[in-house]
């Protein structure tokens, strides 16, 4: 749906000839095809994006054209992943703007984590997590909950990332957030096969995989089948 809508947004900014609004158009589509695992695409539309964003002066642009970038290399390059997101954050500390200060910080944490940064993850997640608190933004809390728990996660402290895990997914829920809501299922899931509770594994995995299908997020979702068809087996 996010990617007819803004394959459409950037028609009509084109047809207008705005040149501030065709780099808005090109970021949110660039955002959604990378969330869509669609990497060439979406790194054309973000590179067209910040290129305008240059253009008009529009630093806030440039900004979340950084960020969206660390979705590009969610996957595949988190040095890259995290050296944009960094930019992002450098960019956003310029305009004084601490919620999307906040939601640099949370994505750098999230790839610290992945590339065993533990210590720093968790400051970062941490900070991140008190902005969002003190702003009642709580799609970031949820987002930020869930890179805590994959940090406890992965420093052994599984009763600890649960407790992340299941206050992510209760603001996930609340809010309708499905895309990250099948992110903290899949961390869920694993957290409890380290426990040795496979059944409640499994019916993570199963909600993860029918979410991952329906947005269309076929690398995800071959991964968590593989993770069901080895728990199974």
């Amino acid at each position: 749906e996010q990617l007819t809508t803004w394959g459409l947004g950037l028609s009509a900014a084109e047809e207008l000839g705005d040149r501030a609004l065709e780099g808005h158009a090109h970021r949110l589509l660039g955002q959604a095809n990378a969330r869509a695992g669609l990497r060439d695409e979406a790194s054309d539309h973000l590179r067209q994006a910040l290129d305008l964003a240059w253009e008009t002066g529009d630093i806030q642009g440039e900004a979340r054209a950084y960020y969206d970038l660390t979705w590009v290399w969610r996957q595949t390059d988190d040095r890259r992943a995290l050296d944009c997101a960094g930019k992002a954050l450098r960019l956003f500390r310029r305009l004084g703007n601490p919620v999307w200060e906040a939601e640099a910080l949370s994505m750098m944490g999230w790839h610290q984590a992945l590339l065993g940064d533990l210590t720093e993850s968790r400051t970062s997640c941490e900070q991140a997590l008190a902005v969002f608190v003190e702003h009642d933004n709580r799609q970031g809390q949820a987002i930020t909950l869930d890179c805590l728990g994959y940090v406890e996660h992965r420093s052994g402290r599984h009763d600890r990332a649960l407790a992340c895990f299941e206050r992510s997914l209760e603001l996930c829920r609340d809010l309708g957030a499905t895309y990250y809501e099948a992110d903290t299922l899949d961390h869920l899931a694993s957290t409890h096969f380290a426990l040795g509770h496979h059944a409640e594994a499994r019916r993570a995995w199963q909600r993860a995989l029918a979410l991952h299908r329906t947005q269309h997020r076929l690398t995800d979702a071959t991964r968590v089948a593989r993770h069901l068809s080895e728990l199974d087996g």
